[in-house]
């Protein structure tokens, strides 16, 4: 069996490691003869000098995988009916005037078996040219729409209801229990085609083999967007720790992923007021552009902060709870779920709120010296029986409701 893994136009650290894990556990799949499964990624990205970066770590933790360059091409329905005579007789794209199909330069992928797209709805209606699983770690749209639209009549809506009609007919799969709901309140999917997906970010990181040694005082600020990283609330409540004596020292962590390499100046190109953009651009700052370089980073440091507003699932509680160090963030599902064993001091606030962010800074503060170890990773022997199932059920023509 041959799996296409898909990832979306636009590729963060996050969705880097998510991609790295999901290889690792299919290219460990054997089918009864002991013949293994392969997987093929694909890796959308303007410069060599970038995809051959993201390939060089997709192919670190998993060297048997075939990383691909892809291109997401927007073309005409009727176009695509030509351009691809073998598309299911079932598939309805009717209301829909484009579709966007994967490229790759060679067999746009339809030489594998099954795909898992790494599911975006800002990039449209996927054409599913085989059987096709979109992977949808958040739809944090529904709660934070300006990480993608500016304006109630934005192109991004159209595409985002012309995706969601591709997902009603092909399947979603979700790591978050909470963004289920999301998927089908929102997305409109039925229940019977959303499927739980096995958590990728708690098989393991590539911790360094240098001893940690003394840690920093620093508080390791983990951003992403302006807007999902809710920056203005959060520097306001920054800025009142601060000023009432707080004694961690904050550290921006940029996803050089995400940024292709900018530094804080980024934030200047975000929407956000000067006097904001001053402030965070006048912090110290680290980017990071692999999982080594995180890890590395984040074991020097004495808390993470991720002020991230919705969604992510959980990456940032997982990460410091693998690690062993105190978590400050918002109080909602995902971020607390990963928080349940308590085997790490952790401070959760409520939202939109910048006082309560700088009670809550205060408080993680106090708890930094709490003996914490890191969690073991995750065996990935049940991942894998996960994975299967759910892919050898997308392929079932009986299957999935």
């Amino acid at each position: 069996m041959k799996v296409g893994v898909l990832l979306p136009s636009a590729v963060d650290l996050g969705l880097l490691r998510r991609a790295q894990r999901l290889s690792r556990i299919i290219a460990g799949i054997e089918d009864a003869d002991g013949t293994s499964w392969s997987v093929a990624i694909g890796v959308p990205e303007d410069s060599e000098e970038g995809w051959r970066a993201i390939e060089r770590e997709l192919r670190g933790v998993e060297p048997s995988a075939i990383v691909r360059h892809l291109k997401w091409e927007t073309v005409p329905v009727e176009n695509a009916r030509r351009m691809f005579a073998k598309l299911s007789p079932s598939l309805d794209l009717s209301g829909i005037e484009d579709v966007v199909v994967p490229r790759d330069w060679g067999w746009n992928f339809q030489d594998c078996d099954v795909q898992i797209v790494f599911a975006d709805p800002g990039l449209g209606a996927v054409l599913p040219l085989v059987p096709t699983l979109f992977y949808c770690p958040d739809l944090a749209v529904r709660i934070v729409p300006k990480i993608a639209a500016k304006s109630i009549d934005d192109e991004y809506w159209t595409r985002q209801t012309d995706a969601f009609r591709i997902w009603r007919q092909a399947g979603v799969a979700t790591a978050d229990p909470f963004t289920i709901e999301d998927i089908v309140g929102f997305a409109g999917v039925r229940r019977e085609k959303v499927s739980l997906f096995p958590k990728l970010l708690d098989t393991g990181i590539a911790q360094p083999s240098d001893p940690v040694g003394n840690r920093s005082q620093a508080l390791a600020w983990l951003i992403q967007s302006a807007a999902i990283s809710d920056v203005e609330n959060a520097a306001k409540g920054l800025r009142t720790y601060i000023s009432e004596g707080g004694g961690l020292e904050p550290l921006l962590v940029i996803d050089a992923v995400r940024t292709k390499g900018a530094d804080a100046s980024l934030f200047y190109e975000e929407g956000l007021p000067k006097s904001v953009a001053d402030f965070l651009y006048g912090l110290p700052s680290e980017t990071v552009g692999s999982e080594r370089e995180l890890i590395r980073l984040l074991r020097r440091t004495s808390a993470i902060w991720s002020s991230r507003l919705a969604g992510g699932e959980g990456e940032a509680p997982s990460l410091a709870t693998e690690i062993g160090i105190p978590f400050v963030g918002a109080n909602y599902g995902a971020n607390r779920e990963p928080l349940q064993s308590e085997i790490i001091p952790s401070v959760l606030y409520e939202l939109n709120n910048p006082l309560a962010i700088a009670d809550a800074l205060h408080e993680i503060e106090k708890r930094i010296d709490t003996p914490a170890v890191g969690t073991r990773p995750q065996d990935l022997t049940s991942k894998r029986a996960e994975i299967r199932a759910l892919l050898e059920r997308l392929l079932d023509p009986h299957g999935g409701g």
